[in-house]
């Protein structure tokens, strides 16, 4: 995944933030990196919360709690976007790759709109991805934009989310645990609640034996505590955490960075050994 574009139009303390993020490959290599400078309490975490709060919220098909526009390309072939050397097997490749479009208004429900894959433009600054939001999309410009698929509300296939979500911070974690932390269903808050609001008639007294248990347990599959019956056909989803998320707290971060680059290092070493360069140490 590579981000393309982000519009927050009000997320105190952030207030009409738009950024178009850069698309050149480092040294060749299938990563970008972003620099967000300001001083402190000026919303540099909360932006970076902001994202990860988005996809998590995607995920656990919950609606994202801001208005938010967000570009993204999602596929294979990104290391190589400004490549003047691809092969005709490349860009078979390259086709394979997408933009998807993300849009929550302040009222209504998410707009997603997967594209073809949009190629950056030199002044990709300078697009106004906000028009698509209040665009037909029977009729755009297919010159530019071919849409694939386009759907509403917050029930996103993880088709359109990257396959991971890693975050750190070496500063305060407090809100970042509690972001990437399992979600209760909706089924255990309800049923934390009726526990809650238990008279103590309702509790099990002191000479409670396994033929009240029994009788209990009888009455209970007549008539729910809850109020309403439960359809128990119906598998319901435990306590979910994220499949996607990660966040690695500071003591972990060696080992985080020691995951990220094994691979490429390896790789990298095996290029040394076949082209029989001697390094020396």
């Amino acid at each position: 995944m590579r981000l393309r574009y982000l519009h927050l139009p009000e997320l105190p303390p952030l207030e009409d933030i738009t950024i178009t993020f850069g698309y050149e490959p480092i040294l060749g290599r299938a990563c970008a990196l972003h620099f967000i400078v300001g001083v402190n309490g000026s919303g540099k975490s909360r932006l970076l919360r902001a994202i990860a709060e988005i996809f998590l919220c995607l995920e656990r098909g919950a609606p994202i709690p801001f208005p938010v526009t967000l570009v993204y390309d999602l596929g294979p072939g990104t290391a190589n976007a400004f490549a003047d050397t691809f092969s005709e097997s490349e860009r078979a490749l390259a086709q394979e790759r997408h933009t998807i479009y993300l849009h929550r208004p302040e009222q209504g429900q998410t707009l997603l709109i997967d594209l073809d894959y949009v190629p950056p433009l030199i002044r990709e600054h300078e697009r106004d991805w906000e028009n698509l939001a209040t665009a037909d999309l029977n009729h755009l410009d297919l010159n530019e934009y071919t849409v694939r698929l386009s759907q509403q509300g917050d029930n996103i296939s993880s088709t359109y989310l990257p396959k991971v979500l890693l975050a750190y911070t070496s500063g305060a974690t407090l809100e970042w645990m509690q972001l990437f932390a399992p979600q209760r269903t909706s089924v255990e808050d309800d049923l934390t609640v009726t526990l809650n609001n238990l008279t103590p008639e309702q509790e099990r007294p002191t000479q409670w034996d396994a033929f009240a248990e029994v009788k209990w347990q009888q009455e209970q599959e007549e008539v729910i505590s809850m109020g309403e019956q439960i359809d128990l056909s119906v598998e319901y989803e435990s306590t979910r955490a994220s499949g996607m998320g990660i966040f690695v707290p500071p003591a972990a971060l060696k080992l985080a960075l020691c995951t990220a680059v094994l691979d490429q290092a390896t790789r990298d070493f095996a290029e040394f050994t076949d082209a029989r360069v001697c390094v020396g140490f």
